[in-house]
């Protein structure tokens, strides 16, 4: 990243002061493939530490003393369902699917 950062600042200033065209264009190749592959780490490394905190569970933010949606959410799913029962209507209301055509037509 260090790297990066130089050839980013060296890129247009070698073009101000008035440098082979070559260098310019080498510079400017590197900062480009330099770009790719510091990005492409970056999101490596997020989505490591995306997939720990996940593999870590649902989590309580620390300076909260109010519930999570998430908590709100989980205890609302536990004191409506109990165990072992099969959701019959979806949790927005929707009516279940049934086999009957919605039109109120004959089915062939």
């Amino acid at each position: 990243m260090a790297l990066l950062a130089v050839v980013v600042v060296l890129t247009p200033l070698s073009a101000a002061w008035d440098w082979p065209p070559i260098v310019s264009i080498v510079l400017l190749s590197t900062t480009l493939v330099l770009l790719l592959f510091v990005g492409q780490t970056v999101i490596f490394l997020l989505r490591l530490v995306a997939a720990d905190r996940r593999a870590a569970g649902r989590r309580r933010p620390m300076g909260s003393a109010t519930k999570t949606v998430g908590e709100l959410e989980d205890e609302a799913v536990s004191i409506d369902q109990p165990s072992g029962e099969e959701l019959t209507e979806s949790p927005l209301g929707d009516a279940p699917p049934t086999d009957e055509p919605r039109d109120g037509g004959v089915r062939e």
